[in-house]
């Protein structure tokens, strides 16, 4: 069993189909009763399993199933209600009894839809009429009858037709006042597009496979209601992405993200063959991908996973998709496959210089190592490389940024802490009945001694954490970031639920990540709910669609153990000062005020109904996207401001040994560091730790 505190990858999973409970009735108690089973024995802090259990997973699985409350009717809750509060006495015999309750009128419904929406399309939109529709609204009810669920349909299709119509009009630079005309082109095309888009999502919802999925995911409901990080997972999880294992695999140089069902290509890998095509790819949606039978498959309720896989190829394989741009235009395009290397999540460096002074920077976007990789490969070794070249370059003091960093290996985050500081005590792990101080040995010796600044924001979690307080606590460097870290203080095992016959598993049920143990910091003061209090806070938050463990209402409290014999850590720079004049220049930063205000703005106008007009709808939408540009334009220093960064690959690193795309990218990595204004202040508060560090402290 593996201790993690923040991603676990694919690679750690055991690869095996689900079972069909379609099939097999009986695996549904069996997974039921392992689930309940370590559950209430092993969780750190088991919930009762009451009443108020009983409502919890009532409400999310409805929800889970029906976002929008466009599929169940009142009529459905009165029937379910008699499971209301008898969930709880279901899984104490390990009955799955609301479950099927629930997939046979959702199977009915289902059916119901599948003839509502085309209808819906098939006639007018309503366009002229006032009204307005929140997508995933919980306060929204349920539709008292067939004909409220009709509307409630015509509401959110209403709502994806003017998103879509909205994007393919600014598309073609329609900024004239005539915005009530409508052509029937376009209309047509519109309604083909959502249709097309519902066809997809609708059409494997109630195979075997799908009904299995939802089994899962019901399970894993009951395990997230004794905390948000206790999950139970398909055995699976689709496949490993391509590449993780380390070796070469060949597909497009661009990457995907993924808005309600849809795939976009969303940026374009610098040197790739995808920009070498010269091909307008940016911002357009993926329709199909030819796949290695010569089919072109649609990508539409596809996950990320799966669309990962149809991108890739055989050496020497040309990528053939046909994609459409916010114009609803679409075209086929082919792309050469190239190597490729899933080397993303390793840790890069670079040299910050000012002043004659130079800084070295370190960022990595997880605390990668053996749990997810079967190879030698970690973050800390990984450290050690870049300490070694940024030591080379003469950098006098270091910068790690942990921004959006959701933590990994806490072992690597420990032996990290141990090049940064030496030997000592980092943090404490507690059990259900066992306390374990982690740290060092005395024998540890830094491999960098100069000033520290560790870069934080509200997704920093887990071993982002524990390496961010521990410096903290030990007076090692300087904190700067948004108002608070993420605040996951707990750790998970994961226990695979298997059937075993003569000591081999012969049937894989699925993986259950279980919250066994909590993080304190060497102080007592747990990390959980709260997070890491930077000591210099540049902004509240990075994103207003970021989400903390504060936000979950399954979450463990924080709490504080009684630590003997703790002593702060003393600081060789003036630490009063140094936070004083971080604390006055950002006051005084107009781009950072700029900044804030806006996204205030932003916050309240995301959180308003989507009015269902084209006047009301393009309103919303371009007072959005116009604070967007507002926080982006401010977030761009002037050009005589930029930072000078300079590459940290040492003389006796080749660079003809990288793949092309991989030195492009890296150069692009660079520049983009040059315009971080947050980055920007964070080597000001380390210039200022290096101008005291040297000075008699008061």
């Amino acid at each position: 069993m593996a201790l993690i505190t923040g991603i676990l990858l694919t690679a750690a999973m055991a690869v095996c189909q689900p079972v069909d409970i379609t099939k097999e009735p009986s695996h549904k108690k069996t997974m039921l009763d392992a689930v309940m089973y370590h559950l209430l024995t092993k969780h750190y802090a088991p919930k009762p399993i009451d009443n108020n259990y009983s409502q919890a997973v009532w409400d999310n699985f409805l929800h889970y199933l029906d976002s929008n409350h466009i599929l169940f009717l009142q009529s459905d809750l009165n029937k379910l209600g008699t499971h209301r509060h008898s969930i709880d006495e279901q899984l104490k015999t390990g009955s799955s009894a609301f479950f099927d309750a629930v997939m046979e009128i959702y199977a009915s419904r289902i059916t119901e839809v599948q003839r509502l929406y085309p209808e819906i399309l098939s006639s007018g939109m309503q366009l002229e009429k006032k009204e307005s529709f929140t997508p995933g609204s919980r306060l929204q009810p349920f539709p008292s009858g067939t004909e409220e669920r009709k509307d409630a349909w015509r509401k959110m299709l209403k709502y994806d037709f003017l998103k879509k119509y909205i994007a393919a009009k600014q598309a073609k630079g329609k900024n004239s006042t005539a915005i009530n005309t409508l052509p029937a082109s376009l209309e047509a095309s519109i309604k083909t597009s959502i249709r097309h888009q519902y066809d997809a999502g609708f059409s494997q919802q109630l195979s075997a496979r799908a009904i299995t999925e939802k089994f899962y995911q019901y399970v894993n409901i009951i395990a997230m209601e004794m905390d948000p990080h206790t999950n139970f997972m398909l055995p699976d999880i689709d496949r490993a992405p391509p590449g993780i294992d380390g070796k070469p695999y060949f597909s497009a140089g661009f990457t995907l993200s993924e808005q309600g069902g849809e795939h976009y290509i969303t940026e374009i890998i610098p040197g790739s063959f995808a920009e070498q095509s010269g091909q307008e790819l940016v911002n357009h949606r993926i329709i199909s991908i030819r796949d290695s039978t010569g089919k072109m498959t649609t990508v539409s309720g596809k996950t990320s996973l799966e669309v990962a896989h149809l991108l890739s190829g055989k050496k020497g394989s040309s990528l053939n998709m046909i994609i459409a741009n916010n114009s609803l235009e679409e075209k086929e395009v082919s792309i050469a496959r190239e190597e490729m290397k899933y080397n993303s999540y390793r840790m890069r460096s670079a040299i910050l210089e000012r002043n004659g002074k130079k800084t070295g920077y370190i960022y990595f976007p997880f605390f990668y190592g053996n749990f997810a990789f079967k190879n030698d490969i970690g973050v800390e070794s990984d450290l050690l490389r870049e300490l070694a070249k940024l030591n080379g370059l003469e950098a006098e003091a270091l910068i790690i940024d942990l921004r959006g960093n959701p933590g990994g290996s806490t072992s690597e985050a420990e032996r990290m802490l141990g090049d940064l500081m030496g030997a000592g005590d980092v943090s404490i792990l507690k059990g259900k009945n066992s306390e374990q101080v982690l740290g060092n040995p005395v024998n540890t010796e830094p491999r960098f001694k100069g000033p520290l600044t560790i870069m934080l924001d509200e997704s920093s979690a887990s071993a982002s954490e524990i390496l961010s307080a521990a410096v903290q606590d030990h007076g090692r460097g300087i904190l700067i970031g948004t108002a608070s870290s993420f605040g996951k203080g707990t750790a998970q095992t994961t226990i695979g639920i298997v059937k075993k016959e003569n000591d081999k598993a012969v049937i894989q049920y699925g993986t259950l990540k279980l919250t066994e143990k909590k993080f304190y910091r060497i102080n007592g003061i747990s990390t959980q709910f709260k997070g890491v209090t930077p000591d210099i806070v540049i902004q509240q938050r990075m994103s207003n669609n970021s989400i903390r463990e504060i936000d979950y209402p399954t979450a463990l409290p924080a709490d504080t153990l009684k630590v003997e014999n703790y002593t702060p850590g003393k600081r060789n720079f003036n630490y009063e000062l140094v936070v004083k004049q971080a604390r006055e220049r950002i006051s005084n930063n107009p781009a950072l005020q700029l900044i804030a205000e806006n996204m205030q703005q932003l916050e309240k106008l995301q959180a308003a109904p989507w009015e269902l007009t084209i006047q009301g709808f393009e309103s919303k939408t371009n007072a959005i996207a116009q604070l967007e540009a507002n926080i982006r334009k401010a977030r761009e220093p002037d050009p005589g401001k930029l930072l000078q960064v300079e590459s940290s690959l040492p003389p006796w690193i080749n660079p003809d040994t990288l793949l092309p795309f991989e030195h492009l990218q890296y150069q692009h990595w660079l520049n983009q560091l040059k315009k971080d204004i947050y980055l920007a202040e964070a080597l000001s508060v380390t210039e200022d730790m290096m101008n005291q560090s040297n000075k008699q402290l008061p």
